[in-house]
């Protein structure tokens, strides 16, 4: 499955307004995405202990996920991953997104 950058930073965003948490089928889907893809995602980021909660409820954004919704946010970050992705020739994995986020946000 591709792992949609902006889809992924969607997705913290709307976590991160929602005081209490929310049901993750009110996440709503974007970028034209279907709401399969937003599930997954979700499964994605909680697995990745990026997001507290299950597939159903999402209670929160960890530590974590703060940390990739701000390296998410910077333009530089967005570009090395879409760069990436072109010199790889495939679809960017999260752990490469997260990589990139880990050198973004200590620095190197």
């Amino acid at each position: 499955m591709k792992h949609d950058p902006e889809l992924i930073r969607h997705i913290l965003d709307h976590v991160a307004r929602s005081e209490g948490g929310v049901k993750a089928a009110e996440i709503p889907a974007s970028g034209g995405h279907a709401a399969a893809n937003v599930s997954r995602h979700i499964a994605l980021l909680i697995e990745h202990e990026l997001l507290e909660g299950t597939t159903h409820f999402v209670h929160g954004l960890t530590a974590k996920g703060h940390a990739l919704q701000r390296a998410l946010h910077d333009k530089d970050v967005r570009e090395k991953i879409r760069h990436t992705a072109e010199h790889l020739g495939e679809d960017v994995t999260l752990e490469i997104i997260l990589n990139i986020a880990k050198t973004f946000l200590i620095g190197l």
